[in-house]
This record gives C-alpha cells, sequence and structure tokens, in this order.
C-alpha cells in the first residue's frame, strides 16, 4: 500500500489532471473474481464514482 500511496503523490506532483487514489477496506486483489455481497458493493461504488467524475469533469 505504501508504494501505491508513493506513486499516487508522485502522478499528483507531475500530471495537470485530478490523480485519484483510493484505498477499499477488505478488499484485496483478487476481489473482483469471487461473486459476493462485498465485491458487488465494491463494483457499485467503483462505478458511481466514474459516474460522477464523468459528469462532473468536460475535458474526459
Amino acid at each position: 500500500m505504501e508504494n501505491s500511496r508513493r506513486f499516487t503523490e508522485h502522478r499528483r506532483g507531475s500530471s495537470s489532471n485530478p490523480v485519484v487514489y483510493v484505498e477499499l477496506p477488505g478488499a484485496g486483489h483478487n476481489f473482483d473474481l469471487y461473486h459476493s455481497i462485498r465485491t458487488e458493493a465494491v463494483v457499485n461504488g467503483i462505478e458511481a464514482f466514474v459516474d460522477w467524475v464523468q459528469a462532473n469533469n468536460k475535458r474526459l
């Protein structure tokens, strides 16, 4: 996780576009391989976030 955080900070310092980093507590790297209520909630959250970004950022 620390490497991801450092990478995100590096990108924020060098990108003219917004850089977003989200940690999903309880989700592993393979959370999408097994259907569960948690997986569905994560997918729904990601879709809602992407919809929000697209609706609020005309540059995409």
